[in-house]
């Protein structure tokens, strides 16, 4: 299976807080390589980030899942408002990172256990939360 994370920042000021974290989680995402779906084998995660430029009109949280059957892939979005990262330290933006990017997951799993989609969810969310957040963690902290 493969995870590929893309990332929209809203500016310079954001750019300057999430450049070396979006470097260490798409390192630590590529920590996945079991396979937990017979159906679906890409995860394509995105990551915005509202910044001085560019403020995105929807709520910090997960959004847009959407599953693509005929191409294997499943893909969903983390927004992040200015909240998250305004006048915070590098750790508390690391903890929400990794809570955003866990949440997101436990939203896949339900998508595709929505559509009837087998999927070793268990298995994928420990996973994350052990190979993938504990070396994100691990990295930046």
């Amino acid at each position: 299976m493969e995870v590929t994370l893309t990332s929209q920042i809203g500016g310079l000021d954001a750019g300057e807080v999430f450049r070396p974290i979006n470097i260490q989680l798409r390192r630590s995402l590529k920590l996945i390589t079991d396979n937990y779906s017979e159906i679906i084998d890409h995860f394509k995660l995105q990551m915005r980030v509202s910044g001085s430029v560019t403020v995105y009109k929807e709520d910090t949280g997960v959004h847009y899942l959407r599953v693509m059957k005929k191409l294997k892939y499943i893909s969903g979005e983390i927004i992040l408002g200015k909240e998250v990262w305004e006048n915070k330290t590098n750790t508390e933006i690391v903890i929400s990172v990794s809570e955003y990017v866990v949440l997101l997951f436990e939203n896949l799993i339900a998508k595709l256990k929505q559509q009837q989609i087998d999927i070793d969810g268990v298995r994928l969310l420990d996973d994350v939360n052990n190979i993938v957040i504990k070396d994100f963690m691990k990295k930046l902290l």
